[in-house]
């Protein structure tokens, strides 16, 4: 929720055309003096969830920004050389790193120097501070020095990851793969020249034009494709915590002298701001990169940039605000369904009895487009028996305490659904009219649709989605990697097993990832479910001790749609695996799967997998897809 623009509010807009760098702070004055009332007094505010007023208090955590704006709020240069930097060749330094001040201690620092908005406003061509360049690289004394909590703070202005990453990558990626934006230059090579003893890194002449040895980092076409491969294991994650200091001192053993700018060296900060300040979608910039996004297109008048931006700024918060008071028949932005939004038919009467595999709110994609066809005796079979085993209320009628465990399957699959016909209508005064309804079985003529809409997903049948990259159907051989919670597939096996139906309740989204770089794993794909966008379990925000309260009690935030609750007995399956049950899943070897060539596939496939059946077991996870 903190990534929405909904969270994300426009304090101040700065007019010019040009930053106003270190001259900041005399726009932030009133967001200080607001900053310290809000510690000191707070303001009256209502809770929706006691429905009553308090007094609440705040208080700035930190600043986000990119580096240049890093100086210009803590008042840091962040120009030009650092203290205690460059290159000697023939030298290794061996100081300790700097010390990670306090807070108090940097007030210490800054208490004597001036601010801007007290005095004249900063300039470039200003005296600089006595100092500086030599002991430190302060050129003010930040505004926000003046909250009395400011020392106290373990973090103050964040390092944004965004850029950070984004930065050394690019230079890492291009330098090593030797593009056109690689480091590694001519420029480079003569610094090499001056500064290091990398005799083997020289340039020479050739004519007129400056060569140079193609660099031992470089890599390869083979390697650049073996990298491109590469994923990511969260166990490199956890040492690069302790090893980053060394992997720069390696690289700087490694890349020439220009490959280093402010970037490489601030990636040390990160481990430790990350452990500090939790997770990093508080820390970064993308949120506020896209909020500056949204300002920028509501520009109308390049003239006055200012004005169109806090014009369209109010007047959306303004309907926004209206909107709140329409009536729920009247749609805006705020009740809006999400494009994959399914309603919830409600029961006609009081008390909601239909059976609990009906409850799952879904609809059908083109919903006048169905075309109506008829059912096999297989399919009416199939679909019968898969209902009733999954039905909750059937459950009781499958306990059979005198059968092993195969008699019981071979019951279950072949002969439960005649004997709990006979079973319901001998005790037809103690079945409810649903379980009767039920055990006569389907209806042999059926509506088939291209595709659903269930649990915040779209679903496409094998037909309809032909020729999309990411579509995928049919039941293939798996196997569970119980220690690291892993479901693979092998997709070019597939199981004979006739199972062409699944309940909505069960159908989820998935994709499917290779195993690069990996022989023994080339045919098996790693299956990683999806999230709904846009909706939230909000099931999981109820505390513990809230448990006994009744449902009404409980406050969310409703900005979002919901989860629909599925029943306690339904089945999860990801997407086309039907087989695979929750709390079932059973360890599968290359022993277990009927493996078929390729060829075989296609002609095995059973040809009713073509129809546009509502019920039909696929999977499609180009749900974004118009």
């Amino acid at each position: 929720m903190c990534l929405k623009e909904t969270y994300v509010q426009l304090g101040i807009v700065i007019p010019g055309k040009k930053s106003p760098g270190q001259n900041i702070d005399v726009f932030l004055r009133p967001l200080i003096d607001e900053l310290k009332m809000l510690y000191t007094d707070g303001v009256v505010t209502y809770d929706a969830s006691t429905k009553c007023n308090f007094t609440m208090k705040a208080i700035l955590l930190w600043t986000v920004s990119d580096f240049p704006s890093y100086a210009m709020l803590s008042g840091w240069s962040t120009h030009g050389k650092g203290d205690n930097t460059g290159f000697l060749a023939n030298k290794v330094e061996r100081s300790s790193p700097p010390p990670i001040l306090t807070g108090d201690q940097i007030w210490e620092q800054v208490r004597h120097f001036p601010t801007v908005y007290e005095g004249k406003p900063f300039r470039a061509k200003n005296a600089k501070l006595p100092g500086f360049g030599i002991t430190h690289n302060w050129v003010k004394r930040s505004i926000f020095w003046e909250l009395p909590y400011w020392r106290k703070l373990l973090i103050r202005h964040n390092l944004d990851p965004m850029h950070i990453e984004t930065n050394v990558f690019e230079n890492l990626f291009n330098t090593v793969m030797d593009t056109s934006k690689s480091k590694d230059n001519m420029n480079a090579r003569k610094d090499i020249e001056m500064y290091c003893n990398r005799v083997q890194w020289h340039t020479w002449k050739k004519g007129n034009k400056d060569m140079k040895k193609r660099a031992s980092f470089a890599l390869s076409k083979e390697q650049v494709a073996k990298i491109c491969q590469w994923v990511l294991r969260v166990d490199d994650l956890q040492r690069l915590q302790t090893t980053i200091v060394e992997t720069i001192c390696k690289l700087e053993k490694i890349f020439p002298p220009g490959f280093f700018d402010s970037m490489e060296h601030l990636v040390i900060h990160l481990a430790r701001e990350a452990m500090l300040g939790g997770p990093v979608q508080y820390r970064w910039m993308y949120l506020y990169e896209r909020k500056l996004g949204s300002m920028k297109r509501k520009i109308k008048n390049h003239a006055k940039v200012e004005g169109s931006i806090v014009e369209a700024y109010m007047i959306g918060k303004i309907s926004t605000f209206c909107s709140q008071y329409f009536l729920p028949t009247i749609e805006t932005r705020l009740n809006r369904k999400s494009r994959n939004f399914a309603p919830d038919i409600p029961s006609y009467t009081m008390v909601d009895s239909r059976l609990s595999i009906f409850k799952v709110p879904s609809r059908r994609l083109f919903e006048k487009s169905g075309q109506r066809r008829p059912l096999t005796d297989d399919e009416m079979c199939i679909a019968h028996n898969y209902i009733l085993i999954n039905c909750v209320e059937v459950l009781p009628f499958l306990s059979q305490p005198d059968m092993d465990d195969g008699a019981f399957e071979r019951f279950r699959d072949q002969h439960f659904p005649k004997w709990f016909k006979d079973h319901v209508f001998q005790q037809s005064n103690d079945i409810s009219q649903h379980l009767k309804c039920l055990a006569r079985g389907p209806l042999r003529h059926v509506r088939s649709y291209k595709g659903y809409f269930v649990n915040g997903y779209k679903f496409h049948t094998e037909k309809y989605g032909d020729g999309r990259v990411t579509h995928n159907s049919g039941v293939c051989g798996v196997r569970v990697d119980r220690k690291h919670n892993l479901v693979d597939i092998k997709y070019k096996s597939r199981l004979r097993n006739e199972d062409p139906f699944i309940l909505a309740s069960q159908a989820e989204q998935v994709y499917y990832a290779p195993y690069p770089a990996m022989k023994d794993l080339k045919d098996w794909w790693a299956i990683i479910k999806t999230k709904p966008r846009g909706v939230y379990d909000l099931r999981q925000c109820v505390n513990e001790e809230d448990d006994d309260e009744d449902e009404e009690d409980q406050f969310f935030q409703e900005s979002e749609s919901t989860l629909p609750s599925t029943s306690s007995g339904a089945n999860e399956v990801a997407g086309p695996l039907s087989h695979v049950i929750e709390g079932e899943i059973e360890e599968v070897t290359d022993n277990d799967i009927e493996r078929e060539e390729d060829e075989e596939v296609d002609d095995n496939l059973d040809d009713s997998s073509e129809d546009d059946i509502e019920d039909e077991n696929i999977c499609d996870d180009n749900s974004d897809d118009e």
